[in-house]
């Protein structure tokens, strides 16, 4: 089987650091839903120098905060956009920067200035 006799006896446990790491790490993802595994590393590397991104995702991964999706889909706003009769302007192609001051003040805004708890529904 290629398991040794004590493995499979005495099964490994989680040890207190990994504890520690997974309560962390499920609080800032609860309270910065935007962040994946890797922001919620670089925000916890100070605290625990040891670690590196590949625990970080392994313990991320774990309550399964690695399979949340965003409640607005592009399908969801696009027909939300259309039953309020609001036209759908694309950038120029070849142009990524030409609206990039609105959208880094809207990533800013969304992520320090609105609480998701304020809107029930994207309507």
């Amino acid at each position: 089987m290629g398991l040794s006799r004590d493995s499979y006896r005495h099964p490994s446990a989680p040890s207190a650091l990994n504890q520690e790491l997974l309560q962390r790490i499920v609080q800032t993802a609860h309270e910065r839903r935007r962040w994946g595994y890797r922001m919620i590393h670089d925000v916890l590397r100070p605290q625990y120098p040891s670690i590196n991104h590949k625990r970080v995702y392994r313990l991320y991964s774990q309550p399964g905060l690695a399979m949340r999706k965003r409640k607005m889909t592009c399908r969801a706003f696009m027909t939300g956009a259309q039953k309020h009769n609001i036209k759908h302007i694309l950038i120029q192609s070849g142009k990524p920067t030409q609206n990039a001051d609105v959208e880094s003040f809207n990533e800013t805004f969304r992520d320090e200035g609105l609480d998701e708890n304020w809107f029930e529904s994207p309507a």
